[in-house]
């Protein structure tokens, strides 16, 4: 997964140099459709091939999928290609100063982190839950988790556009924490039903896709393709959200029963809402 945090980085950098700041929602919206449609194929693909509890044909189709995207990137190098170069900072240690001192940049950094921890504590625990606790199928899941995912392929680009020609990203990221901080409250209460979680599910992903085009395009617009150790600090969100996602989960889960986690999250999410309410909108 590391190999692909640099490969993530290193495309950011090459979209921020061809990238037009009133152009920027756009771009990372479209950017952002192709990459989640990958990952809504996922679940649907469990849906299909998992039967009971046996994973194995998941783990080979994976491997098979990596084997083609090695082979269409060793394609890529081989083409000429002319990159556009800056002089990027050089030094080795985060300018986390200046990051600080840098009131939006830090909001919406702080924003992301947020919103990253939404997505590996339910990453991780809504799948057990549903399925350990509710006693959902996985192919129930897969279901559930592809129409889930929707929003993240469908929304973003059409969010992108509109914070780039009318509203800013500053109301929609706020709207966006808003849904999802809502759906959260309402998930310890629903029982096993499958249309309220397939409901709920779905309404709490349309908020996160339009935190999620959001906070990169402000983020974007507020760097340049020479901030990479700003941009560094930014992807870092996410890996600092695993860490803290887990403890934060298991502190949860160690002191309260499993429906308490939701409020948990939920009060984290409208942490990040009051991030955005920072920010200086760019319309």
């Amino acid at each position: 997964s590391s190999y692909l945090s640099i490969a993530y980085y290193y495309l950011d950098i090459a979209l921020e140099e061809i990238s037009l700041n009133h152009h920027t929602g756009s771009i990372r919206g479209l950017y952002y459709s192709f990459l989640n449609a990958g990952l809504a194929s996922g679940p649907l693909l469990v849906s299909i091939i998992i039967k009971g509890d046996a994973l194995r044909p998941i783990y080979l189709i994976g491997t098979f999928i990596l084997c083609g995207a090695i082979v269409c990137a060793l394609f890529l190098h081989s083409q000429p290609w002319r990159p556009i170069h800056h002089k990027h900072q050089q030094s080795l240690s985060l300018p986390l100063r200046a990051w600080w001192r840098s009131r939006n940049v830090r909001a919406v950094t702080l924003a992301r982190l947020v919103l990253e921890m939404f997505f590996s504590l339910m990453t991780i625990f809504v799948p057990i839950y549903l399925h350990e606790t509710l006693g959902f199928t996985w192919s129930e899941l897969g279901i559930i988790f592809t129409i889930m995912l929707l929003p993240f392929v469908l929304l973003e680009w059409p969010a992108g556009e509109v914070a780039d020609r009318w509203w800013g990203e500053k109301e929609i990221m706020t709207f966006g924490f808003f849904l999802t901080g809502s759906m959260l409250l309402l998930m310890p209460f629903l029982g096993r039903s499958f249309s309220a979680w397939l409901v709920v599910l779905l309404v709490s992903r349309v908020g996160a896709s339009l935190v999620e085009v959001t906070t990169e395009s402000y983020f974007f617009k507020k760097i340049s393709a020479e901030d990479t150790s700003l941009l560094s600090i930014f992807r870092l969100t996410r890996p600092v959200s695993i860490m803290l996602g887990a403890l934060i989960g298991a502190l949860t889960l160690n002191f309260f029963s499993f429906e308490k986690l939701f409020f948990v999250i939920a009060v984290v999410i409208f942490f990040g809402m009051k991030e955005s309410l920072h920010l200086k909108d760019t319309l």
